[in-house]
């Protein structure tokens, strides 16, 4: 995931470096309590992305575009 997105909640790494892939992998099996860190955080991120609140932002956008056109609902 984009560091943006997970925000701290995943471990990053190059999915071209093979290498740090499985290091990150062996990593999550050796401290099982980092993996279980990475989940509460993910679920704590995960509510920042619903559809209620995407919505809202995009209607918001909207009315913005509209209002800056001079364009009247």
């Amino acid at each position: 995931s984009l560091p943006e997105v997970s925000d701290g909640s995943g471990l990053e790494v190059d999915p071209a470096d093979i290498d740090g892939v499985a290091k990150a992998m062996l990593r999550l099996e050796l401290e099982p309590a980092l993996g279980e860190q990475l989940v509460e955080k993910g679920k704590r991120r995960a509510e920042a992305f619903s559809w209620e609140r995407t919505a809202s932002l995009l209607w918001t956008c909207l009315e913005k575009a509209a209002e800056d056109a001079g364009v009247r609902w």
